[in-house]
């Protein structure tokens, strides 16, 4: 696949890891959070050659985002999920779980508060394993967060 940017054709190579978190907007500090922390975590698995999927950075301004987000979803290898009390909130969540869930990808909650999800999403602790990283430091979560995507990949 290709892109065209600034005039140039360039060779996407696709992306193995889709990255979703609460992006809710509002009031809300711990969708920034999330939000942070998904961009920490995206740089952590690129720096290792796992190319990502997040939004809105891979979004073209312009596209829709339901159909972008449903095709980066269904060619992903791997679901990392920014858990936290904003999770359950999001519609955008839980339709990225349904389609991943559906698809059969590798879904890793990565878990940044203490915690049970509610709603659709209870689904996920019976599903996979868990990743807790609420107790600082975060770096060495993510650490292992980029071990365990090595592993599925």
């Amino acid at each position: 696949m290709e892109k065209n940017i600034q005039g140039k054709k360039i060779k996407d190579a696709g992306h193995q890891v889709f990255i979703s978190y609460s992006r809710e907007e509002g009031e809300s500090t711990i969708s920034q959070h999330d939000r942070d922390i998904a961009n920490r975590v995206c740089a952590a698995l690129e720096s290792e050659s796992i190319r990502c999927w997040i939004a809105p950075r891979d979004i073209v301004p312009g596209d829709d985002w339901l159909n972008e987000i449903i095709n980066a979803v269904e060619k992903s290898k791997v679901l990392v999920l920014i858990f936290s009390s904003d999770t359950d909130k999001s519609q955008w969540i839980n339709d990225e779980v349904k389609i991943a869930l559906d698809k059969k990808i590798k879904i890793i909650p990565f878990r940044i508060e203490d915690i049970s999800p509610q709603g659709v999403l209870r689904v996920l602790k019976v599903r996979c394993q868990w990743l807790d990283a609420y107790e600082p430091p975060l770096e060495k979560h993510i650490d292992r967060l980029v071990e365990a995507v090595c592993t599925h990949l």
